[in-house]
């Protein structure tokens, strides 16, 4: 079984995908974390920093927090696509973390670690926008995104927000949600 525990990548993620759903506009993750900024020779200070007390007003963007209801009515829906960021033994239902196993019929499985190269840096953008369009992920869509609790569906909603699609959501009810509910449809194999 492998792990969900959040990682620094998925934490920095859903803080990005939290930030922008609370109406923030001015949101940056970096990109490999403080170890690739040092390995790329990038300035590190120890000195104090003294910062302006600021107002901030939420404004807060529902299109960027998707529900049940939204993911049901996405099935069949050309217009929309359910994005599957689990890894491919949750996604085919070999991987149980739920009362019920499998995906949502319909949706794309796209392990949100195919976003990294060998470290936690991310593809370059050429590379990310074939793997997502050659599955369907394209940006005339509405993309609904969700893994198991919304953790690792961050890293796809803040890849596709980079990549500049302009409809992306995390369902953050994820399968933990879903995979628990007697009366949602589900999907079992590839």
């Amino acid at each position: 079984m492998e792990s969900t525990v959040a990682t620094p990548v998925t934490s920095s993620a859903w803080l990005f995908w939290t930030l922008e759903y609370v109406g923030a506009t001015n949101v940056a993750v970096l990109n490999g974390g403080l170890k690739q900024w040092q390995a790329e020779k990038g300035d590190i200070s120890t000195a104090p920093v003294t910062v302006e007390p600021g107002t901030f007003v939420s404004n807060v963007d529902p299109a960027r927090l998707l529900t049940a209801a939204q993911c049901r009515l996405a099935i069949g829906d050309p217009t929309r696509v359910v994005l599957d960021a689990r890894s491919p033994a949750e996604f085919r239902g070999e991987d149980v973390r739920a009362k019920y196993s499998g995906h949502i019929p319909g949706a794309v499985n796209i392990d949100w670690r195919e976003n990294f190269s060998p470290t936690t840096v991310l593809k370059d953008p050429a590379t990310l926008q074939t793997l997502y369009t050659s599955k369907g992920v394209t940006q005339d869509k509405e993309v609904i995104a969700h893994c198991q609790t919304g953790q690792r569906s961050a890293v796809s909603y803040w890849v596709l927000r980079l990549l500049g699609y302009p409809k992306v959501g995390n369902y953050v009810g994820s399968w933990m949600e879903w995979g628990n509910d007697p009366t949602t449809p589900k999907a079992q194999g590839s």
